[in-house]
């Protein structure tokens, strides 16, 4: 859905999903690291869970500080 987006938009859309994770859960997949900088950088700490699946095949919680962007 954010392929096409630029960063401005790609972070409105990032703040409309946090909203809406207010009410319902919201699942994001990526495998673009920088939306996760993007979502670290525009949205309230401790607003959404990283979760990173491979390796063991087990999906590993982290925390945004754990995670290593650019």
């Amino acid at each position: 859905m954010l392929i096409n987006f630029d960063d401005h938009r790609t972070a409105a859309a990032l703040r409309a999903f946090a909203q809406l994770a207010e009410r319902t859960q919201v699942i994001m997949f990526t495998h673009h690291v920088s939306l996760v900088q993007l979502a670290k950088n525009v949205l309230p700490e401790n607003s959404f869970a990283l979760y990173v699946l491979g390796g063991t095949g087990l999906a590993e919680p982290l925390s945004g500080e754990a995670v290593q962007v650019g």
